[in-house]
């Protein structure tokens, strides 16, 4: 997420912003907000298996 932008592929960027903002309300620390469609994500966390990654 970069601030002040829509998700690339977002179709409603108003929506997509107002989402990010809870987001960031919700969680206790930034690195907590995780991107499930990000392919670093596999690189960011302890690999548990093949396309598996644990979240501590």
């Amino acid at each position: 997420m970069v601030d002040g932008y829509p998700t690339d592929g977002a179709r409603d960027g108003k929506a997509n912003l107002a989402a990010q903002d809870r987001m960031r309300r919700i969680a206790t620390r930034p690195d907590l907000i995780i991107p499930g469609h990000d392919p670093g994500v596999l690189v960011r966390f302890p690999k548990r298996g093949d396309g598996m990654v644990r979240l501590d």
